[in-house]
């Protein structure tokens, strides 16, 4: 797969968030061991005189969260490119290096390899936040061509560099990005089983904000973002503290605050989420050259597989609509409601991209050209995204 990246500084105000995104489900501290029983010999596979080596793999995932199966076709991918002459052994549940410090992890020492580092919180990766920017429709199959587009363009954002070369290269990071998570929608509670017009909401109406763009775009519906960290979202919604949440559907069993469900827009994501399979460019350097041809070659293909079979992501998400969700919720689409919420949808999702473009723009950085990057390859894919991101033009 062929990658360029760059660097900076990402904001801070979405580890609270993303803290719980990165961590969904049980915490599973134990380890993992791969070994040549891991399609050693296939297609492209490495030669007998690829060297045997073992790395040490770090990662912050519960035993439920979305990313366990890319993390694993990951590690499966790597053991099989080698012809099974690498192996790894795991440490899941931030039980070798805590969750969201893999960067340093792996910057120190500690691990060679990550299978959970997070360019949304990560402080040097800023133009990865435009994921999570909020659109119209677009579904995880397309968000993930798109977000793959964008990390293998060869567009120079940032002073001479490309979006790759600045956020991870120049930080001395190889990364390949997972499938798109399943994107966030709007869940109203209970209170909210029959949102139709812009009138059915106000200030009054209180919803918890997962990231800055989410906060951006619920200020812009006129509604009042709420932060809260995951495991103070059940007391919130019990008390009547909070009206609904901007997150993955999965959340709502993980944390058990179904029974709070209510009225839910599926089809309109408010951004997704994507990490990151990643070590440094010296461990990757280091590694066989059959082995990195292979595993570049294969990786879109692997990644793109899981979400088209309905694996990680979707079917965590399925699994709890199915079990939870649909026995409380309603799922409606954006396009069944009333003419004044779509319009008022559209704008707050437009603002949210020019608020967004505006505060990287004010650092010093080309938030402009990282959101037509973005908003092209979507465009791409067939997603649809929100008016005033169809009229950004780089200067």
């Amino acid at each position: 797969m062929k990658r360029k990246i760059m660097s900076a500084l990402l904001i801070a105000s979405m580890v609270v968030g993303l803290a719980a995104c990165g961590n969904t489900g049980g915490n599973n501290g134990g380890t993992a061991t791969g070994d040549n029983n891991a399609s050693a010999g296939a297609e492209n596979s490495a030669s007998g005189d690829v060297e045997t080596r073992s790395f040490l793999v770090a990662g912050g995932y519960g035993e439920t969260h979305g990313y366990n199966a890319d993390a694993q076709a990951a590690l499966d991918l790597l053991v099989e490119c080698s012809g099974g002459k690498y192996s790894y052994n795991l440490y899941n549940g931030g039980s070798l290096v805590k969750f969201l410090h893999e960067y340093d992890g792996l910057k120190d020492g500690t691990s060679q390899m990550s299978i959970s580092l997070d360019p949304l919180v990560d402080t040097h990766t800023p133009y990865s936040e435009v994921f999570m920017l909020p659109i119209i429709s677009g579904d995880a199959v397309q968000l993930t061509k798109a977000a793959q587009a964008v990390y293998e363009s060869d567009v120079e954002i940032d002073n001479g560099r490309t979006y790759y070369e600045h956020d991870f290269l120049d930080n001395g990071i190889k990364a390949f990005p997972y499938s798109a998570c399943t994107p966030y929608v709007l869940s109203f509670s209970s209170k909210y089983k029959d949102v139709k017009s812009a009138s059915d909401i106000s200030s009054t109406t209180r919803i918890r904000s997962t990231t800055r763009t989410n906060s951006m775009f619920l200020e812009s519906l006129g509604v009042t973002p709420v932060t809260l960290n995951m495991d103070e979202i059940y007391d919130a919604y019990s008390k009547g503290s909070v009206d609904g949440m901007v997150g993955c559907a999965a959340w709502e069993s993980s944390y058990g605050i179904g029974e709070f469900a209510g009225e839910t827009i599926g089809d309109a994501p408010l951004g997704t989420y994507v990490s990151v399979f990643s070590m440094t460019t010296d461990t990757w350097d280091s590694l066989d050259e059959s082995v990195k041809k292979a595993f570049e070659e294969k990786w879109d293909d692997t990644m793109l597989s899981i979400v088209e079979n309905g694996e990680g992501w979707e079917k965590v998400f399925k699994e709890n609509w199915d079990s939870v969700l649909s026995k409380n919720a309603t799922k409606v689409s954006l396009k069944d409601m009333d003419q004044d919420f779509q319009d008022l949808y559209d704008k707050a999702c437009g603002e949210t991209w020019l608020k967004w473009v505006d505060s990287l723009n004010e650092q010093g950085l080309n938030g402009t050209g990282m959101a037509i990057l973005w908003r092209d390859a979507m465009i791409e894919q067939g997603c649809e995204v929100p008016t005033a991101a169809m009229e950004l033009k780089q200067e």
